[in-house]
């Protein structure tokens, strides 16, 4: 499913993104109960970031296609991190959306921060030895560079 390369505003800028081939850096948020989620704890796992917020449609339309990845690749962890903080809302959205992998908060912009996140939705694939794969791309490109596996 194609989706168009627009988006949501919602952070100020950072100029460029990070390399493809370059480390991911290994920074924590926490999930919706409060536990710390670090992508070192995912090595060995191909990994795609969804940086998203509620507000945002194209992120409210990226969630099926989020779905449907996470479901034809077992090896594939999806983590979607908000920069909203954790609610019932939150919660409420999360469950109505049918997000069923990792959803973590970064109300402190340390994650998006370190990912150079200028606008949502931002995506990073990120390889089994914690390699950036692709940088700043689009589900389309993600879809691709997994294959059929």
């Amino acid at each position: 499913m194609a989706l168009a390369a627009i988006g949501c505003a919602g952070h100020v800028p950072v100029r460029g993104t990070l390399d493809r081939g370059a480390p991911a850096p290994d920074v924590a948020a926490a999930d919706l109960a409060g536990r710390p989620v670090r992508l070192a704890a995912l090595r060995g796992r191909r990994v795609v970031l969804d940086f998203w917020e509620t507000t945002c449609v194209p992120c409210q339309r990226a969630i099926p296609v989020l779905a449907d990845l996470a479901g034809r690749h077992a090896r594939l962890a999806i983590v979607s991190i908000t920069p909203e903080r954790a609610s019932d809302e939150l919660r409420a959205f999360v469950a109505k959306h049918g997000m069923t992998w990792i959803v973590a908060t970064d109300d402190a912009d340390v994650v998006g921060a370190a990912f150079r996140v200028a606008n949502y939705p931002t995506y990073y694939l990120v390889d089994e030895t914690g390699t950036i794969a692709c940088a700043a791309c689009t589900l389309d490109q993600i879809e691709r560079a997994l294959g059929s596996s």
